[in-house]
């Protein structure tokens, strides 16, 4: 399928979210618009996006949070991230190359230039796509921003479907508190949330905490990095 295609697809999707949504690189608009506090989506295959989140503090039972917590870990996509050890050793930027586009992506992050909501970030396979968000990846951490990153590989089974909301949520659930307590409440309230399919586990892991409920309003900002989109079964 050519890129503009799976865009195309991808973006006829989230519409059924936000039916607001002309095109894929949407300006921010201030509260209350694409996901509110969201700095964006960037889809390179990857789709990253950034999230703001305050440190609220909501105090739950701790046998809790871990029955939960270890209920998350059976559903991830495993050798995934970026610095697992399954990817060993990961693909990367030479040294002193892709620097003009490294600083776009950068300064679209931190959000020195006109935000858009979506960036799409194509090019033929082997072109180096993987390796530009291995680095950001890498940046990111250093910087203490780094929220999530998931690289899907057919060859060695790291596309399943199921797994990618679940691991993204997994992951901020280790690194925001407000946003823990959210999917410990969800999740013992109704454990039949993990076995929905992708568009529901969009729906409960993304769209209600930071549309509705609204957590991470004026804080913290997160990169979440997805490389290989197009690889996921489905």
């Amino acid at each position: 399928m050519a890129p503009r295609r799976k865009r195309d697809k991808l973006m006829e999707w989230l519409r059924g979210f936000f039916p607001s949504m002309k095109t894929g690189q949407q300006h921010y608009t201030g509260p209350g618009g694409f996901f509110n506090n969201a700095e964006g989506f960037i889809l390179n295959d990857p789709i990253m996006t950034s999230v703001h989140v305050d440190n609220t503090t909501v105090i739950n039972m701790q046998g809790a949070v871990t029955q939960i917590m270890d209920l998350l870990s059976r559903h991830i996509i495993r050798g995934a991230a970026y610095d697992s050890s399954a990817r060993t050793p990961p693909p990367r930027c030479h040294p002193d190359t892709r620097l003009k586009l490294i600083a776009r992506i950068t300064a679209w992050f931190e959000g020195r230039v006109l935000l858009k909501l979506l960036l799409w970030i194509t090019g033929p396979a082997g072109v180096g796509k993987s390796a530009v968000v291995q680095t950001f990846a890498e940046y990111l951490n250093k910087s203490g921003l780094l929220g999530e990153s998931i690289f899907i590989s057919r060859p060695n089974k790291r596309n399943n479907p199921h797994g990618v909301f679940i691991t993204i949520a997994y992951q901020l659930a280790t690194r925001i508190e407000a946003y823990r307590d959210y999917v410990v409440e969800k999740i013992s309230r109704d454990p039949e949330s993990l076995s929905g399919n992708m568009q529901t586990q969009f729906t409960t892991f993304i769209i209600e905490p930071f549309v509705e409920k609204k957590i991470g309003v004026g804080g913290k900002r997160w990169g979440i990095l997805l490389d290989g989109r197009t690889l996921v079964q489905v």
